[in-house]
C-alpha cells in the first residue's frame, strides 16, 4: 500500500467516523442533536404535538442515513481499493449539495436564537478532507497503473 492510498483511507475514516458522529445525534438524541448544533430557538410552526413530531422524525431519517453512510465509510477505509474513492466522490457530491441547500435554503428565521444556517464551516471542512483524500486516492491509482503497465512489458 502506497502513502497516497494510506492518506486515502485515512480521510475517509476520519470523515465517515465524523459524520456517523453527527449521524448518532440526529437519531438517538431527543431534540434531534439540533440544540448542538445551534438551533436553540422553537419556531412557531413546530408549537402542535404534530408538527414537533415530524420534525424529529426528519432529524432521525437524517441521522439515520449519516449513520448508514458513516459505517460503509468506516468499512471501506478500513477495507482499502478503489473503493475508498468511490466512497469519497459520493461524500463529496453529497457535501457540495449540502452547502448548496444551506446557501438556498437557509435554516435561520430570524427569531431570536435561531442561526442564519446550518454548519457550512464543518461541511467545507468535511468537503476538504474528502477532495484531500479524493485526489490521494486517484494519484495511488494513477500510480498503480503505470507499475502494472510498465511490469506488463
Amino acid at each position: 500500500m502506497s502513502a497516497l492510498e494510506t492518506v486515502s483511507q485515512i480521510c475517509l475514516l476520519i470523515e465517515s467516523v465524523f459524520i456517523g458522529y453527527i449521524g448518532y445525534g440526529h437519531l438517538f438524541k431527543p431534540d434531534g442533536n439540533l440544540a448542538e448544533l445551534g438551533f436553540t430557538y422553537r419556531p412557531r410552526w413546530e408549537e402542535t404535538k404534530e408538527r414537533a413530531l415530524l420534525m424529529r422524525h426528519l432529524c432521525a431519517c437524517l441521522g439515520a442515513a449519516h449513520v448508514g453512510r458513516g459505517a460503509a465509510g468506516v468499512f471501506a477505509g478500513v477495507r482499502g481499493g478503489i473503493v475508498v474513492i468511490y466512497l469519497l466522490f459520493g461524500e463529496i457530491v453529497f457535501l457540495l449539495s449540502t452547502v448548496y441547500a444551506y446557501s438556498t435554503f437557509p435554516s435561520g428565521t430570524g427569531a431570536k436564537g435561531s442561526p442564519k444556517n446550518g454548519p457550512v464551516e464543518v461541511m467545507y471542512a468535511l468537503l476538504a478532507l474528502s477532495s484531500i483524500g479524493f485526489v490521494a486516492g486517484l494519484l495511488a491509482q494513477s500510480a498503480r497503473a503505470r507499475r502494472t503497465k510498465h511490469h506488463l512489458l
